[in-house]
C-alpha cells in the first residue's frame, strides 16, 4: 500500500472487514507497505534521497498506518515488505531478476504485449511520466516486482506471521493485476495466488 491509497481506501477496508466478521470467518488482516518499490522500481530514488532517509520515512509511514487503523473492526498488523522479505531476500531478488530478463528479451513468455501496453499506460497515469521509454522501463520493473511478489508470497504463506494468505485488492480489480502477479508462478507451475476483490 502507498500513503494516499492507504488513507483513501479506509472506508472500503472497514466495510470489507466488517463483512468478513459478520460471516464469522476467522482471519487476520495484514497491511503491507510496498517499500520494495523504492529499491526495485525506482532505485535511483534511494540514491537521490539517501537510503537512511528513505528508511526513516517508511518507518514513519508504518507508525502512521498503525495509528490510523486502531479503530478498524479487527486488529490490523502493519509490516514493511522489505522486513517480511528478510528470510527470502534471495528468492525475491532472483525472481525479480528472472522476470526482468524475460520482460526485456522475450516478454511473451510471461505476459501478452497488450498487458505490457496496459502497464505502460498505468505507469504514465499513476506516476505521471510521459516519456514513453522511461514509462516502459518503469512498467517492466513493475511487472517484475509483481511477479517476484507472487513467488515470495507462496513462501510467506507458509510462515506463522503470514499463513495462508489471500491478497485483498480494493482498487486494481483488473486482469492486468491478476496476470502480472501470477505470471512467474504460472511459468513455474505454481497455482495462482488466492485473491479477493471486494466491491
Amino acid at each position: 500500500t502507498e500513503l494516499p491509497r492507504a488513507i483513501s481506501q479506509r472506508k472500503e477496508e472497514i466495510s470489507a472487514l466488517q463483512y468478513l466478521k459478520e460471516f464469522g470467518i476467522r482471519f487476520r488482516f495484514v497491511k503491507i507497505i510496498a517499500d520494495t518499490n523504492t529499491y526495485y522500481i525506482t532505485p535511483e530514488s534511494a540514491t537521490i534521497i539517501g537510503r537512511e532517509r528513505v528508511e526513516c520515512v517508511f518507518d514513519e509511514f508504518q507508525d502512521r498506518l498503525k495509528t490510523q487503523t486502531k479503530d478498524y473492526p479487527v486488529e490490523v498488523e502493519v509490516y514493511r515488505f522489505t522486513k517480511m522479505l528478510d528470510p527470502f531476500c534471495k528468492l525475491y531478488n532472483d525472481a525479480f531478476q528472472e522476470a526482468m530478463k524475460i520482460c526485456t528479451t522475450s516478454p511473451d513468455i510471461l505476459v501478452a504485449p497488450a498487458t505490457i501496453d496496459q502497464q505502460i499506460d498505468r505507469t504514465k497515469e499513476h506516476v505521471g511520466i510521459q516519456d514513453i521509454e522511461q514509462a516502459k522501463k518503469i512498467a517492466l520493473r513493475v511487472i517484475a516486482t509483481y511477479a517476484a511478489e507472487g513467488i515470495v508470497l507462496e513462501e510467506l504463506s507458509n510462515t506463522e506471521a503470514f499463513s495462508n494468505c489471500v491478497w485483498m485488492n480494493l482498487r486494481e480489480v483488473d486482469v492486468r493485476t491478476i496476470t502480472i502477479t501470477n505470471c512467474l508462478r504460472i511459468k513455474r507451475g505454481i497455482e495462482p495466488l488466492p485473491m479477493w476483490f471486494p466491491k
